[in-house]
């Protein structure tokens, strides 16, 4: 309907038919939602997981290693995809370097062969593998700017 340059439009309703048998189930649904009770409980594990990193507590120790979501795959980008190598190797370095950081010496072993086992699982070459999993780690800890030498004078302009 048009009234005085007003456009009005009429009021449209959709409605959705839904079986009968559906409304008492959805309503016994929401009764049982209600009484529902929320039950708190306090772990006694001596493990606790943050971000990365999984803390166990041993007596008065308490020992870090890498956590990993139990539904982990361990699938990584696969040697012989069209990645540049610098990229794949890339992933290899990062990985290894996470387990440096965040493994103490109790787990850095097994982390290094679960690296190692993963990788070859991903079609890595071994020798690849064995290779950057292996290398001194220079860079860990170290910025890669070459330290000034404060005795010399800087060049005047």
């Amino acid at each position: 309907m048009k009234c005085k340059g007003l456009s009005l439009r009429q009021k449209t309703t959709v409605s959705q038919t839904t079986p009968e048998n559906c409304i008492p189930k959805l309503v016994s649904f929401i009764i049982r939602l209600r009484a529902l009770q929320i039950q708190h409980s306090y772990q006694q594990d001596p493990v606790v997981a943050f971000l990365d990193v999984m803390v166990i507590r041993d007596g008065d120790h308490l020992h870090t290693s890498v956590y990993r979501i139990p539904t982990h795959t361990d699938r990584y980008t696969p040697f012989h995809s069209h990645h540049h190598p610098r990229v794949l190797t890339g992933v290899m370095r990062c990985m290894r370097n996470r387990a440096l950081q965040i493994c103490d010496n109790t787990s850095k072993e097994a982390e290094m062969q679960h690296l190692e086992t993963v990788f070859q699982a991903n079609r890595f070459p071994e020798g690849l593998v064995k290779k950057t999993l292996s290398s001194p780690q220079a860079t860990l800890g170290t910025s890669r700017v070459e330290d000034s030498h404060p005795e010399e004078e800087p060049p005047k302009i």
